[in-house]
């Protein structure tokens, strides 16, 4: 058959999916809720930066949370040479200043050796999905002086993370904006 009517297919399998989803927001009322049903979160430690495109003095941190693991693996890379980025997991004789709403910027990386894929089923559609196995790790960071700038000191890190574990299959290395209160 030709492909002259695959949007009408298309069509037809999404609405399946549609009717599915609909059906799953009427019985979220009655279902059991799954709270708790990943266990704890693990251990987090306190890490310090600086934002970045506002002036700040040098002995101003503020602070954020992350994993151990993932400050271990990703500080390296962060705190590279002429990265433009920083995070110290020691305060020092710095202040602390507790704005409410001022989170980081974040690297985040997702990264597997070989390219295992898994065929799951949505738990909402019904639908079957691809979903890429692999180990997910993020920090925060800021800025090392007051001229650096966040996307270049990201293309740092990326370039550096990406140099540096070339031969995984998967390897991606994404953003999470800092946002500061207004």
């Amino acid at each position: 058959m030709s492909r002259r009517y695959s949007r009408i297919r298309e069509g037809a399998r999404l609405n399946t999916a549609l009717t599915n989803y609909i059906q799953y927001l009427q019985t979220l009322g009655t279902r059991d809720p799954q709270l708790n049903s990943q266990g704890a979160r693990g251990a987090t430690q306190q890490v310090f930066w600086h934002p970045f495109g506002i002036l700040f003095t040098a002995t101003e941190v503020y602070p954020s949370r992350v994993n151990p693991a993932s400050y271990t693996l990703l500080a390296p890379y962060i705190n590279g040479a002429g990265t433009g980025a920083s995070v110290a997991n020691v305060l020092g004789g710095d202040a602390l200043v507790e704005e409410k709403g001022a989170r980081p910027a974040r690297v985040v990386w997702f990264r597997n050796a070989t390219r295992a894929v898994a065929v799951a089923r949505s738990e909402v559609t019904n639908m079957q999905y691809l979903k890429y196995n692999g180990d997910r790790d993020s920090c925060p960071f800021g800025a090392n002086t007051e001229a650096d700038n966040e996307i270049d000191a990201f293309n740092q890190i990326k370039g550096a993370i990406l140099e540096a574990t070339a031969n995984n299959e998967i390897n991606r290395v994404s953003l999470q904006r800092e946002r500061m209160p207004l």
